[in-house]
């Protein structure tokens, strides 16, 4: 991979396909930053074909540039592949400290699946099996072994690893998608805590979230207690739902039929 820096247009940049959204706080101050003290570190772009250039990292000095109205911006520009430049960008993120527990499972998830693409399926255990490529990115990608290949680079513990993997796909697609932003991406645990959570319990917090707007932490909360509370009377319940799909004649049998069996019983 070759890179070389040059200052850049803003105008020219193009932002996309981000595994992270930019924050409205962090770009104010890093532009305000900018505007006061200059650029201090360069952002990370591709050339494409048509002549403008796709970032790599540095989503935030963009939009900061932007609203204080910066026209140009140091840039590293780099050639790869698009996996290789995915990676890049990966890696760019994982080494910044404010990511939430949310991002750095999709960060790492991410790592594993462009990680797969470029060396084969990674072992049960963290291990991968080597096609015999070599990656350009860092000495650190050519060690046997994502999970601890990844613990690493980043100074991760390799359980903080799995723990993250274990995150992003043990969550449902929908949950994980609502997930994103909210203050309970923040909390380790708590992700830790609805990743071992069954699916249709999963579902179930999510409907919670969805109807009546609460907090990911109390829909949980509800949903442990009714899941630790007995169904009272579950022939009631089977009479409930019976009742609740039925039309008005069949309601009408129900209750002749009700009627009926009081009877019976009564004269006994």
């Amino acid at each position: 991979m070759t890179s070389d820096i040059r200052t850049i247009p803003i105008e020219e940049i193009a932002v996309y396909g981000r595994l992270r959204d930019v924050s409205d706080a962090e770009a104010d101050r890093i532009g305000a930053s900018m505007r006061d003290d200059g650029q201090i570190t360069p952002i990370m772009v591709s050339e494409q074909p048509d002549g403008r250039f796709r970032l790599v990292a540095g989503a935030h000095r963009v939009e900061g540039a932007r609203r204080y109205g910066l026209k140009h911006l140091s840039a590293v520009v780099i050639e790869g592949s698009p996996d290789e430049l995915r990676l890049r960008e990966i890696e760019e993120n994982l080494y910044r400290h404010e990511l939430t527990a949310y991002d750095v499972a999709v960060f790492i998830a991410e790592r594993r699946e462009v990680w797969e693409r470029l060396f084969g399926p990674v072992k049960r255990g963290g291990d991968q099996r080597s096609k015999g490529q070599v990656c350009p990115l860092g000495e650190a990608l050519r060690q046997p072994g994502f999970v601890k290949a990844t613990a690493k680079t980043f100074n991760l513990h390799p359980k903080a690893v799995k723990r993250a993997l274990h995150r992003r796909h043990h969550i449902q697609p929908e949950l994980w998608a609502r997930l994103k932003g909210a203050s309970a991406a923040r909390n380790a645990s708590f992700l830790d805590s609805l990743a071992r959570a069954e699916p249709d319990i999963q579902r179930k917090i999510l409907k919670i979230v969805e109807v009546r707007g609460c907090p990911f932490e109390e829909a949980f909360r509800i949903v442990r207690q009714e899941s630790a509370t007995p169904e009272p009377m579950p022939n009631l319940r089977t009479v409930k739902s019976a009742w609740a799909k039925a039309d008005n004649t069949e309601r009408l049998a129900i209750v002749a039929f009700i009627q009926a069996e009081s009877k019976k019983k009564g004269g006994k």
